[in-house]
């Protein structure tokens, strides 16, 4: 049975509930979750930036994915209603933090983000992170849970 995750995802069920749903899911079904989806997630569920309008969802430590090698996601940020995802690297001799936009993530096929770092002569050095499309599922699914413990959060802490 196909589930449409961007409507059952915000019907009034309760969160064990959510979780099954969300757990049930392919990795077609995943990559189905539509940007107006994502949108209202963090919305729902993100903090305001400060001074703006624009928001964002910081993955907690327990729903925070990467490639399983040298990048983890850490944010997913609405700015200037447009989506954005912030990816920490690990790299050689320092760590960093890119930020790319939704689509170019979620193209079709493997992600390769892309971070420079200078070495002792003042070269710059590329470092890269790999998403295959299994990482990116793994990913929507951990953002799936967490917008849904965020909303739980919320609820039992009367809305502050």
């Amino acid at each position: 049975m196909k589930t449409d995750i961007n409507i059952e995802l915000f019907k009034r069920y309760q969160p064990a509930r959510k979780r099954e749903i969300i757990e049930s899911l392919s990795t077609a079904e995943l990559f189905a979750v539509t940007e107006d989806t994502v949108k209202r997630i963090i919305k729902e569920a993100g903090r305001a930036m400060y001074k703006s309008r624009d928001k964002e969802l910081r993955l907690s430590g327990e729903y925070e994915t990467g490639n399983r090698w040298n990048s983890t996601i850490e944010t997913v940020s609405i700015r200037r209603n447009r989506l954005y995802i912030q990816i920490y690297i690990q790299m050689d001799s320092t760590d960093t933090t890119i930020i790319d936009e939704w689509n170019t993530f979620f193209k079709r096929g493997e992600y390769v983000g892309k971070a420079f770092e200078t070495n002792r002569y003042g070269d710059k050095i590329p470092n890269y992170c790999h998403y295959t499309e299994t990482d990116k599922a793994r990913f929507m699914r951990s953002l799936l849970y967490q917008y849904v413990q965020t909303k739980q959060q919320k609820k039992t802490n009367n809305g502050k």
